[in-house]
């Protein structure tokens, strides 16, 4: 395997229905921490709006490396024991390596050079986070400033 290539994980995790709400609060502080990592390109935990209980999972990193350290931060260990007293239920997680990455596009929306979004932004559990942890960071792969604040970023709010 290429040490350099962008690696994606992706997939779900289940809970007890009466814990889904807990966990996406834990897993809330986890990407506001995460998504201000060196290597971090993405990083969602979402509710699945079908499947009561269910978390979708989205992570994409530069590499396999920065993967690997993120997973020995303490804010991962903090998650573990966060939702240790939670139930979990199954669980369906992929870790993929990117062969080929491009912009996609289509005729109603042309592809853009670069998202007007930045990655560090409020997730949707996490409307009181203190961004300024993350302000200056660059993203790795050249564009604009992490947390720099857009006007649809600021009408989000």
């Amino acid at each position: 395997m290429n040490a350099a290539a962008e690696v994606i994980v992706a997939g779900w995790m289940d809970f007890e229905p009466g814990d889904r709400e807990e966990a996406l609060r834990h897993f809330s502080d986890l990407v506001v921490a995460s998504r201000c990592e060196s290597g971090c390109l993405d990083y969602v935990f979402s509710p699945d709006p079908d499947v009561p209980g269910r978390v979708r999972v989205f992570e994409h990193w530069d590499s396999d490396a920065s993967l690997t350290t993120h997973l020995t931060l303490p804010h991962v260990a903090k998650l573990g024991k966060a939702l240790a007293p939670l139930t979990r239920i199954g669980r369906s997680l992929t870790h993929s390596t990117v062969a080929v990455s491009r912009q996609m596009g289509s005729a109603s929306a042309p592809a853009a050079s670069w998202p007007t979004e930045m990655f560090c932004h409020r997730p949707w559990t996490s409307l009181a986070t203190d961004w300024s942890s993350c302000a200056e960071r660059k993203d790795p792969r050249g564009g604009p400033e992490r947390g720099l604040r857009t006007a649809s970023s600021d009408a989000r709010k």
